[in-house]
């Protein structure tokens, strides 16, 4: 018996690591005559992959190959032979068990184990590969197939993780190729062999590059499946991933517990619990609005849009929230069999955010009918201030009864003028800054301020024997002297009238004010107009005090009315 000998000698180091087939060295002799070649291929996987062998028969009679491994010159025989399918082809991994052979209809084979020294294929390694066929009655031989160049065509995927629901099947791995372009998924069918090829089914085509999960739909529940997956590369395909077996049943995820919301600003809430399952896909977190009925399921709003949170999610801040406001929440996990039952509800008010209270709010200015009201603006984030009074006699707990005066007042206002109030009265007065968040979070009250107006004072005593003279002896020529007499407290001046001959001396109206506003200490007055006055008629003076003060100006009762001849 003699042997095939295929030495794969590796060539120069590069991303692409190359092998060649020195077909010189290529032997195929079986019982000692050299036969027809069928075919024989050696695959080389990625580097520190081991390589591949591939054998096809072309007859129909079974044949037995006994595979020798070895690296270098040294050759290990395996334990055995490996009956070889009519027509089929057999991939043996070096380093690995093999699965019990395939044998073809008609053929008796006894299953048989090869055992190898794991070859690590690198730059620097020279694999030597025999393969000898026996058969005792017909010669059969081989021959390379494919390029006279093979080459280590990228890196086959890892961490390939199957989740199964309720009929679909959800694949995730990992891509190690720098250069995929692309991949494919097949799918092994329950009761199928894993070692027939033709039995690998691919579903979805070719998937674009990058794509690291699938979803494989369509399956019959309860049922076992077989999936693998290899990359695209320039080249052509990686090698297969290692196969998983899933089956296909489905059990919703255990529900979250110990929900807990904390309020990390006036508008925002952190969200913690505890991740319970093992087989999510995804958490959702739902809100409830302040007011609303928690038991209508269209009230609640998912946190963070439409896309679940990743799985093993434990934690979740909420932003664009009302300030001094109360939110609900709740979680549950869900993956491709439905949801879980939700986790417990969580509670929390956001803070109170107002803008900062005037200070200095005080009275200046005030009269018996009128007030300005001051203060010091410390506010940098007002929208506008508000003054609002309390008349006399009114329940201040009473917030109907206090009225807003001076309407909106602008940002940084410190003042406001008050009028048409009564003299002698207490009032009391509130100011307020007024922010965004008025409605929900209203700024405090700065007050009451009790303010009364000032009191009038009485009226001054009249003035005493008013006396009229015409001054000289040519009529309608010389001045009228009035004088009179006054006492009583100070007073702010004094003020003389004059009525005309034939006027209603009950009709004051009919008193004209002559020398306006006099001084307190004067108590004459030349009446100069009186000169050019008509003659024959009699005109009568008289004379009042006035003060001036914070209700204005109060005036005595007349004097005593004098009349005077002109």
């Amino acid at each position: 018996m003699k042997a095939i000998f295929i030495n794969l000698v590796a060539l120069a180091a590069s991303a692409l690591a190359q092998y060649q087939v020195n077909s010189a060295d290529a032997q195929y002799v079986v019982n000692g005559n050299e036969g027809t070649p069928t075919e024989l291929a050696i695959t080389a996987l990625g580097v520190g992959d081991a390589p591949v062998l591939s054998i096809r028969t072309a007859s129909s009679t079974p044949r037995t190959a006994t595979l020798y491994m070895g690296g270098a010159t040294t050759v290990t025989p395996s334990a055995g032979g490996l009956v070889l399918p009519d027509g089929q082809i057999v991939n043996l991994e070096i380093g690995t068990v093999l699965p019990t052979p395939v044998a073809s209809v008609g053929a008796t084979t006894t299953p048989i184990t090869f055992v190898g020294p794991v070859i690590a294929l690198d730059l620097r390694t020279r694999i030597a590969t025999q393969v000898i066929v026996e058969n005792p009655t017909t010669p059969i031989g081989f021959s390379l197939s494919g390029p006279s160049e093979l080459h280590i065509c990228g890196l086959s995927p890892t961490n390939l993780i199957a989740t199964p629901g309720q009929t679909s099947v959800r694949l995730d791995w990992t891509i190690r190729d720098p250069n995929e372009i692309g991949g494919r998924v097949a799918r092994l069918d329950p009761g199928e062999d894993p070692n027939v090829f033709s039995n690998w089914d691919n579903v979805g085509g070719n998937l674009v590059a990058g794509t690291t999960s699938f979803v494989v739909s369509g399956l019959m529940a309860g049922a076992t499946y077989r999936f693998k997956v290899r990359s695209i590369v320039p080249c052509g395909y990686t090698p297969f991933s290692s196969a998983v077996v899933v089956n296909v049943s489905c059990s919703t995820p255990t529900a979250p517990t110990g929900l807990n919301a904390t309020a990390t600003g006036f508008s925002s809430v952190a969200l913690t619990w505890q991740d319970l399952a093992t087989n999510e896909t995804g958490y959702r977190v739902s809100r409830l609005d302040p007011g609303e009925d928690p038991n209508i399921q269209a009230n609640w709003d998912q946190v963070g849009g439409a896309v679940s949170l990743p799985a093993g999610t434990q934690g979740l801040n909420d932003f664009g929230l009302q300030p001094n406001s109360t939110y609900l929440y709740r979680v549950r996990a869900e993956n491709f069999c439905g949801f879980s039952s939700f986790s417990n509800y969580a509670t929390v008010t956001t803070p109170c955010v107002s803008p900062t209270p005037p200070t200095n709010f005080a009275a200046a200015s005030v009269g018996s009918t009128s007030m300005n009201l001051v203060w010091t603006d410390l506010a940098t984030d007002e929208v506008e201030y508000r003054v609002s009074q309390l008349d006399p006699g009114e329940d201040p707990g009473n917030p109907q009864l206090w009225d807003n005066i001076g309407g909106a007042l602008p940002p940084n206002s410190t003042t406001l003028a008050v009028t048409g109030l009564q003299p002698g009265q207490t009032y009391r007065f509130r100011v307020r800054a007024i922010g965004v968040f008025n409605s929900t979070c209203p700024a405090p009250q700065v007050g009451p301020l009790l303010v009364t107006t000032a009191t009038c004072p009485p009226a001054p005593p009249a003035p005493f024997n008013c006396v009229a003279t015409r001054q000289g002896n040519t009529p309608a020529v010389d001045p009228i002297l009035v004088t009179w007499s006054y006492s009583g407290p100070p007073i702010s001046g004094f003020r003389v009238s004059r009525l005309p001959p034939g006027g209603d001396e009950n009709d004051p109206n009919a008193w004209n004010n002559v020398g306006g506003d006099l001084a307190p200490t004067t108590f004459s007055f030349t009446d100069t107009a009186a000169t050019g006055l008509t003659r024959g008629g009699t005109w009568n003076y008289r004379v009042r005090a006035f003060i001036d003060g914070p209700c204005g100006r109060i005036y005595s009762a007349h004097s005593n009315s004098d009349p005077a001849n002109p």
